[in-house]
């Protein structure tokens, strides 16, 4: 077994990178920008340049993008190799932000498939990066849809994500990004027992979209998961228009007429 002060020995730090790291661990700060290091360590920019690109070689630390870096746990092993914390990276992207789409349904563990993509929603627009082999794909959404979000401890650190009654309308608006149609329904099945239904469909109602109530009544009377009430609420702020129940899928299937939507997907899969 290999000690952690083998890894020292192997890595050595100089007095100001420990300075460093020890005041960036102590505030409990993984991910750290040059200006944060310049603050802490009071010197000229070019200099801790230079400093962070001496332990980003020694693998101290992990470059995130131009200016951010993560820094490197010692139980990472001698190899400095280090692949979690990818909702902690996504944190620190982009401002503002939450992370959701399918990264807060496998969070919450409304589906058992594993992305390599890690969702960041913004009001603001980012090209994807791919950092450790885990692609960040930024998902850009207007002001007023921008809403939903709930502080969460993610090592050690709190992170935005989606609460999961956001989920679930963020996924309805574009299913894409939540895998398919057939992963929001299931997020409904193994959610059902915590999410607040009533609060979905308000979400729902915010979003000024009506293609969203449609495919929402449709999946949550066919699932039995609401009571007439409810569905009758939904069904008086659904367009007149017919939508696809999976706008990501071929156009084929049968029309309903009640929530005025192409079934483009196996019903058998929507129960399984």
């Amino acid at each position: 077994m290999v000690t952690s002060s083998t890894q020292f020995i192997k890595y050595p730090l100089g007095a100001k990178e420990a300075a460093l790291l020890t005041q960036l661990s102590g505030q409990n700060q993984r991910v750290f920008t040059l200006k944060d290091a310049v603050s802490i360590l009071n010197d000229r920019p070019e200099n801790v340049k230079m400093l962070l690109s001496r332990l980003t070689r020694k693998k101290w630390l992990k470059r995130l993008e131009r200016g951010k870096y993560l820094i490197v746990p010692l139980e990472a092993g001698p190899e400095r190799e280090f692949t979690e914390y990818e909702l902690l990276i996504a944190s620190r992207l982009i401002t503002p932000y939450y992370i959701g789409y399918k990264t807060a349904l496998n969070f919450y563990g409304y589906t058992e498939q594993i992305s390599p993509i890690v969702y960041v929603v913004s009001t603001r627009r980012k090209t994807a990066i791919t950092i450790n082999q885990v692609r960040y794909q930024f998902v850009t959404l207007k002001k007023e849809k921008f809403f939903g979000s709930k502080k969460t401890w993610v090592a050690g650190t709190e992170v935005n994500l989606s609460n999961p009654e956001k989920t679930i309308i963020d996924c309805l608006d574009q299913p894409r990004y939540g895998g398919g149609i057939g992963e929001v329904a299931k997020a409904l099945r193994y959610g059902e027992n915590e999410m607040d239904l009533k609060k979905v469909v308000t979400y729902g109602k915010r979003m000024n979209n009506r293609a969203i109530l449609q495919r929402l009544g449709f999946l949550l009377e066919f699932l039995k998961l609401a009571d007439e009430r409810l569905l009758s609420e939904i069904q008086s702020s659904i367009g007149r228009g017919f939508v696809k129940l999976d706008p990501i899928g071929k156009s084929f299937g049968l029309y309903d007429s009640k929530w005025r939507v192409r079934v483009n997907v196996s019903l058998s899969s929507l129960g399984e």
